[in-house]
């Protein structure tokens, strides 16, 4: 798979081989996201050299603005949901194509929120079975006007530089309406805000 994803970072989406790399633990991963800066991070939920849901939470809680995709083989809804409430910021399973694959990675560094087709099945089932009890969860839309032009915007895939020329609002008043979205949905990532907001009825 490392050799895989090495060949779809150089060919596809036309990164060199030393901005690409590779851990083979949780410790090393948060350790090195800690030491350098990176523009997004796979984390692979079937490895078994490392906990996938753990290291997405322990990299999302030392950057939570970096971007997470999750890779996995056929899934199960509990591993979906765990690992999207960790912090990741979508999920994919490796029986993609390549050109699948990169199209995800191009989403999620695009400030996108993509999920595979068949694990979306697993959310929605979660949707229907919450959805009666969730007007009482949240019985007036909790945010702002502004906030929900943010929130819609994100929900399309776009980056918050790309919502603050949308909307001709500087990045940094983006940031703000995104951490006070977070904080009024009680979530920690864009995957999780949208989820939650569609939950609540707030997005279609």
């Amino acid at each position: 798979m490392q050799d895989r994803l090495r060949s779809i970072f150089e060919r596809a989406l036309g990164l060199a081989q030393d901005l690409v790399c590779f851990t083979e633990n949780m410790a090393d991963a948060c350790r090195l996201t800690a030491a350098r800066q990176f523009g997004l991070a796979l984390v692979d939920i079937g490895s078994i050299e490392m906990d996938g849901t753990e290291t997405i939470r322990c990299l999302h809680r030392g950057d939570a603005d970096l971007p997470i995709l999750a890779l996995s083989g056929p899934s199960n809804r509990q591993t979906v949901l765990a690992a999207l409430q960790a912090g990741a910021s979508g999920y994919l399973l490796k029986e993609r194509d390549d050109g699948e694959i990169a199209l995800f990675i191009r989403s999620v560094l695009r400030g996108g929120c993509p999920i595979d087709p068949f694990v979306a099945c697993h959310i929605v089932d979660v949707a229907r079975q919450a959805a009666p009890i969730l007007p009482s969860v949240f019985p007036t839309p909790p945010l702002s006007p502004r906030e929900m032009e943010v929130l819609h915007l994100v929900a399309k895939g776009f980056a918050n530089r790309e919502v603050s020329n949308l909307l001709h609002l500087s990045v940094l008043t983006v940031e703000c309406h995104m951490k006070n979205i977070y904080r009024k949905l009680e979530v920690k990532s864009r995957t999780q805000a949208v989820f939650e907001a569609r939950a609540v009825g707030l997005l279609p």
